[in-house]
C-alpha cells in the first residue's frame, strides 16, 4: 500500500496499522464490506459547515430535480437561494424540521467505489 494515501500523516504506529488496513480491504468482496464510523464528532468538519448540513444540502437539490414543486416551500428556497436572513428569521428549529421533513423515509442508497489509482 502507498504511503501516498496518507501524505499528511506522520509516521508512525497509527498511520502504519491505517496503511496496512487498507491495504488488506481489496481482499474482502465489496458485498460483505461494512464500515461503522462512531458519531463521537472527531471526524466531523466544522468549516465552512457540518458534514450533516451537507448531506441534507445535496439530498434537498437532488430532490430538486425529481420535483420541481419543492422549491415553493419557503425554507427550501432560502437554503438553495444562500438566504442568511430569512433563514435566520426562520430560525435554526423551523430550518431543520424541514430538513427532517424532507429526508422523513430515505433508504439506504450502496454507492458504487470510487476509482481508485492502482498499487
Amino acid at each position: 500500500m502507498s504511503a501516498e494515501l496518507l501524505p499528511s500523516w506522520r509516521n508512525g504506529q497509527t498511520r502504519d496499522a491505517i496503511l496496512s488496513f487498507l491495504s488488506q480491504v481489496d481482499q474482502i468482496p465489496l458485498s460483505e464490506r461494512v464500515a461503522v464510523f462512531d458519531n463521537d464528532g472527531t471526524l466531523w468538519c466544522e468549516k465552512p459547515r457540518y458534514t450533516q448540513l451537507e448531506f441534507m444540502l445535496r439530498e434537498l437539490r437532488e430532490a430538486v430535480h425529481v420535483d420541481a414543486e419543492i422549491v415553493q416551500r419557503s425554507e427550501y428556497r432560502a437554503l438553495l437561494d444562500g438566504d442568511t436572513s430569512t433563514l435566520q428569521e426562520f430560525g435554526p428549529e423551523r430550518v431543520l424540521m424541514a430538513l427532517v421533513e424532507l429526508l422523513a423515509g430515505i433508504t439506504l442508497r450502496v454507492l458504487a467505489p470510487a476509482a481508485r489509482p492502482g498499487p
